[in-house]
């Protein structure tokens, strides 16, 4: 047997080929309409990402500024178990507060029973009295 001519031959081939030629996948035009359709999804998104950024930064913030507060009221209990004397009004600064922190406490007398407040903010908030956590907790003194 001898190897005749294939059916179809050249143009067979050719024919086979053809529809490759035509569909050879994705061409720089189409790559480069997605990168910027997707540049600009992206850009949409960023402002959404640095608030969520900036949100939780301040959730930390308000979450440390709680922490304080409820440790200056667990130590005011135990300052003021009786028998204690205290002033009538007495407001006073919080010393050894983490950085970036300010708070005050404010303690007033009634007979027995004292009420301690405690007020912390945020050092660098442009109002000083905006405090980001506030608490108030009432002690027996046995006075």
């Amino acid at each position: 047997m001898t190897a005749g001519p294939r059916p179809g031959g050249a143009r067979g081939i050719a024919r086979l080929r053809a529809p490759l030629r035509d569909d050879a996948g994705l061409g720089l035009t189409e790559v480069a309409v997605a990168i910027i359709v997707l540049g600009i999804i992206l850009v949409g998104l960023f402002p959404l990402v640095v608030d969520s950024l900036r949100l939780a930064a301040r959730n930390a913030q308000v979450a440390e500024a709680g922490r304080i507060v409820s440790s200056q009221l667990d130590g005011a209990r135990e300052e003021f178990r009786p028998p204690t004397v205290c002033a009538p009004e007495e407001r006073a600064p919080i010393a050894g507060l983490p950085t970036g922190f300010v708070g005050f406490r404010t303690v007033v007398c009634a007979g027995m029973l004292a009420t301690v407040t405690v007020e912390v903010a945020l050092a660098a908030d442009p109002d000083p009295d905006a405090a980001v956590a506030t608490a108030a907790t009432k002690v027996v003194t046995g006075q």
